[in-house]
C-alpha cells in the first residue's frame, strides 16, 4: 500500500471517529490530525514534484552533454580531413621615397570557404549566419555550427564581426550590405573553424590593419590563457592602436571580435 492511500485510509478512519463523538476535546484532536495528515499529503506531493523535475533536468543536463561531446568528435574528424588553405593571393606595393616595396601572400576567403564547406558537412556539421543590424549601415554578423546525431541536436555559437557596407565600387546602399554581409560571412565561417585573420583577404575592403599590425596586437589575446589575461591584452592592445590611429574603427572592431571570440573559447574549454 502506497503512503498516499495510507494516508487517506487513516483520514477516512478520524472522519468516522469524530461522527461517532460528541466531546469538544475529541473533536478537537480528531481536528488536528486531519490537518496534519492534510499537510503530510501536500508535502509529499510537493517532494515527489521536485524529484520529478530534478530528473527531467539531469535528463537534460545528460542530453546536452551527449549532444555537445557528439558535435566536438565530429569537429575533430572535420580538422583532420580539412584541406591544407594555402596564401595564394599575392599583394604587392611600391615603397614611396625611400620606403621599402611591400610583398606577402595571403589566403583567399571565397576560396577557403570553398574547399572547407564539403568537409564539413561530410561530417554532419551545418553552418547558418545571424545578421543584426547595427547603426550607420553597418551589420553584425555571427557564425553558428550545427549538428544533429542520434536525435540529439548541439548549436555551437562561433565568432561573431561587425563592419560598415562596402561602399567600393560604386556600390548602392542595398549593393553593399549584401557585399559586406557576404564578406562577413566567410570571414567569421573561416575564424570559427580556426583559420584566424591576419592572412585572410579583405576583398578589396581596407582591412583596418595590416598582417604585421594583426600579428602585434591581436596575437597576444589569441595566446591568452585566462579571462583576466584576455582582457589585458585586449586593453594594451586597444591603447597601442587608438595611440597609432585614433580613427581607425575598423581595427578596433577587430580587436573586440578577437577579445570575445577569445573569452567564448576559453568559457567552452573550461
Amino acid at each position: 500500500m502506497s503512503t498516499l492511500q495510507t494516508t487517506n485510509s487513516g483520514l477516512d478512519r478520524l472522519v468516522e471517529m469524530s461522527r461517532g463523538t460528541n466531546a469538544d476535546s475529541v473533536q478537537l484532536e480528531i481536528i488536528r490530525q486531519i490537518a496534519d495528515i492534510h499537510i503530510r499529503s501536500l508535502e509529499i506531493q510537493v517532494k515527489t514534484e521536485d524529484l520529478r523535475q530534478s530528473q527531467e533536468r539531469f535528463d537534460w543536463e545528460k542530453q546536452d552533454r551527449q549532444a555537445k561531446t557528439a558535435f566536438e568528435e565530429a569537429f575533430a574528424r572535420f580538422k583532420a580531413k580539412a584541406p591544407k588553405i594555402e596564401k595564394t593571393e599575392r599583394v604587392f606595393f611600391e615603397g614611396k621615397g625611400d620606403k621599402p616595396n611591400t610583398l606577402y601572400y595571403h589566403v583567399n576567403l571565397a576560396k577557403a570557404c570553398d574547399l572547407l564547406y564539403p568537409v564539413l558537412l561530410h561530417e554532419g556539421i551545418t553552418v547558418r549566419w545571424k545578421a543584426e543590424d547595427l547603426p550607420a549601415l553597418h551589420t553584425r554578423m555571427t557564425c553558428y555550427l550545427g549538428h544533429t546525431a542520434n536525435g540529439l541536436s548541439y548549436e555551437h555559437r562561433g565568432s561573431s564581426m561587425a563592419g560598415p557596407a562596402d561602399t567600393s565600387g560604386g556600390k548602392n546602399p542595398i549593393q553593399g550590405m549584401g557585399s559586406s554581409s557576404s564578406y562577413l560571412e566567410r570571414y567569421t565561417f573561416l575564424q570559427t573553424v580556426g583559420i584566424i585573420g591576419a592572412d585572410m583577404d579583405n576583398d578589396g575592403q581596407d582591412p583596418g590593419m595590416s598582417p604585421e599590425d594583426a600579428d602585434k596586437y591581436i596575437g597576444p589575446i589569441n595566446a591568452a590563457q585566462t579571462p583576466a589575461e584576455t582582457m589585458k591584452a585586449w586593453r594594451e592592445s586597444t591603447a597601442q592602436v587608438a595611440k597609432a590611429d585614433p580613427k581607425n574603427e575598423k581595427a578596433k572592431n577587430m580587436l573586440y571580435e578577437a577579445r570575445d571570440a577569445r573569452l567564448l573559447h576559453l568559457k567552452e574549454v573550461k
